[in-house]
């Protein structure tokens, strides 16, 4: 879908769900509804991307972990063979 199209879903969506509300097209309630739905979209994604880099942190934490284990193993016996000797 491309961002046009999305933006008409978007709109779309967020109109019926204010007409729902009973908020009339063109009154402050309505404009009021239609800002909280964008912002509640907005939050959606904000906490999706912190949710993505939090566990690519993690992630990359974890491989780093994994390394200095491996390391350590090695310095204490070099004949592993995941040390590659």
């Amino acid at each position: 879908m491309s961002g046009a199209e999305q933006r008409q879903v978007n709109f779309l969506n967020d109109s019926g769900t204010c007409d729902q509300f009973g908020a009339r097209r063109g009154s402050p309630a309505y404009s009021d509804c239609m800002l909280a739905q964008q912002r509640r979209r907005d939050d959606k994604r904000l906490r999706s991307l912190e949710e993505a880099r939090t566990a690519s942190e993690l992630a990359r934490n974890g491989q780093i972990m994994a390394e200095r284990a491996r390391r350590d193993r090695c310095r204490r016996n070099p004949d592993r063979k995941e040390c590659g000797r």
